[in-house]
């Protein structure tokens, strides 16, 4: 497998190429509300009824959910040019979202937002681009923790992640995550301390390198391929 290689799995997966998408339509930003977290600040919607839809303009954002015993679980990361629509996880539990680093995001209300897909044909375009997005994102994550091994998760995890937003380098392909190890492990369903013994063991394997804590760079794609089940299964060329 070839860094070219990466770009043939199948969109459906990855969730689509966020750096591709379109910005979030004018009808949006003029009911929106703009607001900016710090890195490692946080907003609470546990209380909020409905809770509102938020869309990515810059930064990184973790959203976390919350399972009783006041535990929250990193659930879904969310890049610039994405939407995520939070009454669809308080279902579940109260939902937050965090700032991996300083994000700007718009935040509007969930009546409005329906009410502007009703009557605005490019903000119903954009929402069904978003929700195809959530789709592929969802059907991947299940996929990836239907694997026994942790292992598995995590190699299929940086390969999709790289097809979607990797960047080209001379010793590989580099992949900026900058969420803490431990949101990394929660979204993998891993404990902290079996995935730092992994991410270790792809090191001294040379499967990858870590030039710094929130940088993941793809030295060998063949042997990272090999030890992912749901890799396997997408039909990439091998040219």
């Amino acid at each position: 497998m070839t860094r070219r290689d990466l770009h043939s799995i199948p969109m459906h997966l990855t969730g689509g190429n966020s750096h591709s998408a379109h910005g979030a339509p004018d009808a949006i930003e003029k009911v929106a509300a703009k607001v900016r977290l710090g890195r490692g600040q946080s907003m609470d919607f546990g209380g909020e009824r409905p809770a509102p839809v938020v869309l990515l303009r810059s930064g990184f954002l973790v959203v976390r959910l919350g399972y009783g015993h006041g535990e929250r679980a990193s659930t879904a990361f969310v890049r610039p040019g994405e939407m995520i629509w939070l009454s669809s996880y308080r279902a579940v539990g109260p939902v937050s979202i965090a700032a991996a680093e300083t994000a700007v995001l718009l935040r509007v209300e969930e009546a409005k937002f329906e009410a502007l897909i009703e009557k605005d044909a490019s903000v119903r375009c954009y929402a069904l681009q978003q929700a195809r997005r959530h789709n592929g994102a969802d059907q991947l994550r299940i996929a990836l923790l239907g694997a026994l091994r942790g292992e598995e998760r995590l190699a299929g995890f940086l390969l999709a992640l790289a097809a979607q937003r990797g960047a080209a380098h001379p010793s590989g392909t580099s992949l900026d995550l900058p969420v803490s190890r431990s949101d990394l492990a929660h979204h993998l369903a891993l404990n902290p301390d079996t995935l730092s013994r992994i991410v270790t063991r792809f090191k001294a394997e040379g499967l990858i390198a870590m030039p710094d804590r929130r940088t993941f760079r793809i030295v060998d794609l063949d042997g990272l391929s090999a030890l992912s089940a749901v890799v396997r299964k997408w039909p990439v060329s091998m040219a």
